[in-house]
């Protein structure tokens, strides 16, 4: 794979949440989600490369306002990767790096390693941790990633999996 490939990271972020309306913005010690996650992708890559993702005014503007840069997205995007894919028709990127806006303790060093193995192989890569609890497992907010024994991915839900019939295990 070439080396000196286009990218970005990019944090895909929308203030209409189904399940959290305004997440990006709740503060925590002192500064909105949306800052922690910008920062902590700043601690792997350069902040040129970092953008966010958004088709919310009070977002863009929370994010201009602690120098984070944006990219306007239409609100017809249903999903973060549909955000993203609008994103790079301005970008412009050969790969994008996706982090979701709600982790903001996000370890800089495994976005990097994203970066690498992708420079290396040209798959696409998704990053994801075991499930340590119960209650994660069962959480419908926890994604649940199945994949073969060479690690590449089968599926991936936020119900249990396997799911019953009948939803509930």
């Amino acid at each position: 794979m070439e080396n000196n490939m286009k990218y970005a990271v990019v944090i895909p972020a929308r203030f209409q949440s189904s399940r959290f309306p305004g997440k990006p913005l709740v503060d925590i010690c002192g500064k909105p989600m949306i800052q922690h996650v910008w920062e902590r992708c700043c601690m792997a890559v350069s902040a040129t490369d970092v953008y966010v993702a958004t088709d919310s005014k009070k977002i863009a503007d929370c994010v201009e306002g602690f120098g984070g840069q944006v990219v306007m997205t239409s609100s017809d995007c249903l999903t973060g990767t549909d955000r993203l894919a609008e994103a790079n028709l301005k970008l412009d990127c050969d790969f994008l790096i996706n982090v979701q806006g709600d982790e903001p303790v996000i370890e800089p060093s495994n976005i990097t390693k994203i970066i690498e193995l992708f420079k290396k192989t040209g798959n696409v890569t998704n990053a994801y941790c075991a499930i340590t609890s119960e209650d994660e497992f069962r959480s419908l907010t926890v994604p649940k990633v199945v994949t073969s024994k060479g690690g590449k991915l089968l599926y991936m839900s936020r119900s249990t999996v396997p799911l019953t019939k009948g939803a509930i295990m």
